[in-house]
């Protein structure tokens, strides 16, 4: 008996540990439906039994692999990991509640990767832990055909289908008897859907690209915190400064990432006048990132100048990270000691006066598919993400970040140049292929081409609508859901 109420457990175990080693670092991408069959598994029978250990066993794999996954989120403070696992924790029970309590015409496969896609969309929307870094898209971003479906549908047609596909499967892994003529039916339908998709991916809307030239300088080799002698002596801005120098061949742009200087060059003149010297090498822009003030409040900013030294145009980080850069409800939870290290913050930025064709993101930013969307514009044609994971060492944030970069590129089928102080740096083509990268805390400059065109695929002209159709589609299953509820409450009284 102990046993039978245990196995629930290990299949969320095998369910967590499988989902965490298909996402980066590991891309052992097959596990992503090992996981989600499971998962499938576990929801289908608490359906039947009702049994609490099947829905504890489903939350209990989430969190494992929400923790795995995640682990680099204890850098922020022990706190911040706990915070977000019970989040997590209190979000899934409610998932799979309402998931098991739904009952419609509609077909419960589609009702899972409805609520499912529904359900990243609600993480990475919430005002104080917006999160969409454990999005099962990520997983697949490797497999050139797979990606190329986010053309149409972003992330959120990647996790539909890989959702819809393992739920399908988990069904008929527990079928005493299956109806081959109907599984074939049903087989050649899923395959004729997929072709129609990669078809509609294959589509090209924007006009021909270029190619140019780029220059990442990434300067940071220090897996630890600076020490108070290397700040003092300005470590990062002589490190990034004599990397640049180094450049021979001009280049059509060149970045330097988040966190690169600790000092503004619009007031540190000695600073500004060896930059003047850099940005001859460049024919378009040169972008740079440092802490600027805006008022009496500090920004976290980018800023664009010309081959001259002259300023184009500056980005100011608009969403920050919560518990890393800003104490979210800081009157209510502020005044704790855990969180003395971030209290002095930055404010979300205000200022985008970004220049033609270059649009700028910094870190976190690029994870989200409606920050990018916003940043943009009619004529933007190449997308420069500057990021510090420095502090996160050598877990497995980077490369996460640099999947989310990727995915990014191949939905709106623009190129990414993905820049990072101390590595993963790399240049991302529109279709989210990797041409080249560093390696983590690798002082060195990366150099190539890259294309030069602006934004062509359906989802870049469309926006995120399978999210909105599985909102629709979870709102009108959750009215059906209640008016039945109450009609029965009302008879039962009657």
């Amino acid at each position: 008996m102990h046993l039978r109420k245990l196995f629930p457990y290990l299949i969320g175990i095998v369910a967590g540990i499988s989902l965490a080693l298909s996402q980066q670092p590991y891309g052992l991408w097959p596990l992503v439906f090992v996981s989600l069959i499971c998962f499938a598994s576990l929801l289908n029978s608490f359906r039947e039994n009702r049994s609490q250990h099947d829905r504890l066993a489903f939350c209990f794999g989430w969190i494992i692999y929400a923790s795995w996954m995640c682990m680099w989120m204890a850098y922020f403070g022990t706190f911040a990991l706990i915070a977000f696992v019970i989040f997590e924790f209190i979000l899934l029970y409610s998932f799979v509640s309402y998931i098991a309590g739904i009952k419609s015409r509609l077909s419960s496969h589609l009702t899972y990767a409805f609520a499912w896609v529904a359900f990243e969309w609600l993480t990475s929307h919430l005002p104080i832990l917006s999160f969409s870094w454990l999005s099962i898209a990520t997983t697949m971003v490797n497999v050139s055909f797979v990606r190329n479906l986010a053309r149409v549908g972003g992330g959120a047609l990647i996790t539909f289908l890989i959702v819809l596909i393992a739920s399908w499967v988990a069904s008929n892994l527990r079928k005493q008897t299956i109806s081959w003529k109907r599984l074939l039916i049903q087989g050649a339908i899923a395959c004729l859907c997929i072709l129609l998709l990669g078809g509609l991916a294959n589509i090209r809307l924007g006009s021909r690209s270029t190619s140019v030239s780029v220059a990442i300088v990434q300067g940071n080799d220090k897996n630890r915190y600076l020490t108070e002698d290397e700040i003092d002596d300005h470590y990062l801005n002589q490190s990034h400064l004599s990397l640049a120098e180094s450049i021979q061949q001009s280049k059509d742009i060149i970045v330097f990432p988040e966190s690169a200087f600790d000092t503004n060059p619009e007031n540190d003149s000695q600073l500004h006048k060896k930059l003047a010297a850099i940005a001859k090498n460049t024919s378009r822009v040169m972008i740079l990132n440092t802490i600027a003030q805006d008022g009496a409040q500090e920004v976290n900013r980018n800023f664009f100048y010309s081959p001259t030294m002259k300023l184009l145009g500056t980005y100011d980080k608009r969403r920050l990270v919560p518990f890393g850069e800003y104490v979210p409800l800081e009157q209510l939870i502020g005044s704790w000691s855990v969180f003395d290290p971030i209290r002095k913050g930055f404010t979300p930025g205000r200022t985008d006066t970004t220049i033609r064709n270059v649009t700028t993101l910094i870190c976190y930013e690029s994870t989200f598919t409606d920050d990018v969307r916003r940043a943009l514009g009619r004529d933007s044609m190449l997308l420069v993400v500057t990021t510090n994971n420095r502090s996160y060492r050598r877990s497995g944030n980077s490369q996460q970040h640099l999947a989310q970069s990727q995915l990014r590129a191949s939905e709106y089928g623009i190129s990414v140049i993905h820049a990072s102080v101390s590595g993963i740096s790399a240049f991302i083509e529109r279709d989210g292929s990797l041409t080249k990268q560093t390696k983590l805390f690798e002082r060195t400059v990366l150099s190539g081409s890259i294309s030069f065109g602006e934004p062509d695929s359906l989802y870049s002209k469309t926006g995120d609508w399978l999210s909105l159709l599985a909102l629709f589609v979870v709102g009108y299953l959750s009215l059906i859901q209640l008016r039945k509820f109450r009609w029965k409450n009302q008879t039962s009284t009657d």
